[in-house]
């Protein structure tokens, strides 16, 4: 069952978070996850390096990097996992994102997860919320394109581009989550948003307070 087929069956979703691997073997990889199977719906990837730490090894650049997490994602769909591809937005421009999406669709990637430097979707200052703003609109406007079946630019596709997209979260706020931060999961809404994952849960209580508070307005959002 795909990731999306199961968002859509409404019951408890489980997700983990891989680091792409270094030197390991796509062999031992799929080995080290097989005990996962059955237990998770879908694998976040983390990238195996920043852009700076990236440009460091051995003159590889960040197009490396995600070429390396685009490939672990096609080895996990392989070995019949469902793979979701993180796109981080921050320091990236619209043709550097639209290369990043095409390539991972040309991989068979289905699955998407925006976020921005710090996998928060708002901030403390008006600053911050001002640069999540950027971001999301960055990405909403490269997806918009490319399911329409064009590029930035308006050229043809050779088909439209489409993902099950998902955004992160940030859940420690409770039952007090902001109004601003409330908006801002609606514009990701939508912008074409159909999941939400959180930051790690410590606090049940506090999770619960939070479902509390998102779940009526969701509902509401999702309706329009």
């Amino acid at each position: 069952m795909s990731f999306e087929e199961s968002l859509k069956k409404n019951w408890f979703i489980v997700t983990t978070e891989v680091q792409v691997p270094g030197d390991e073997t796509p062999e031992e990889m799929l080995k080290r996850l097989e005990r996962l199977k059955g237990r998770t719906d879908g694998i976040s990837l983390v990238e195996a390096a920043s852009e700076a730490a990236a440009q460091e090894e051995q003159g590889r650049g960040l197009e490396a990097v995600v070429g390396d997490t685009v490939n672990t994602c096609e080895i996990l769909q392989a070995g019949k996992f469902e793979p979701i591809y993180r796109a981080p937005a921050r320091q990236k421009n619209r043709p550097g994102l639209q290369e990043d999406l095409i390539n991972a669709a040309d991989h068979g990637v289905e699955n998407l997860l925006v976020f921005t430097e710090d996998y928060r979707i708002t901030g403390d200052s008006l600053q911050e919320i001002m640069f999540f703003h950027v971001d999301a609109g960055k990405v909403i406007s490269v997806l918009d394109h490319l399911g329409k079946g064009v590029d930035i630019t308006g050229q043809d596709l050779v088909e439209p581009v489409r993902f099950c997209m998902g955004s992160g979260v940030e859940a420690a706020w409770g039952g007090r989550l902001p109004d601003m931060q409330l908006q801002e999961m609606e514009h990701m809404i939508l912008g074409g948003t159909q999941y939400f994952l959180t930051t790690p849960v410590f606090d049940l209580d506090k999770f619960a307070a939070f479902m509390n508070r998102v779940a009526p307005w969701a509902y509401r959002s999702l309706r329009r």
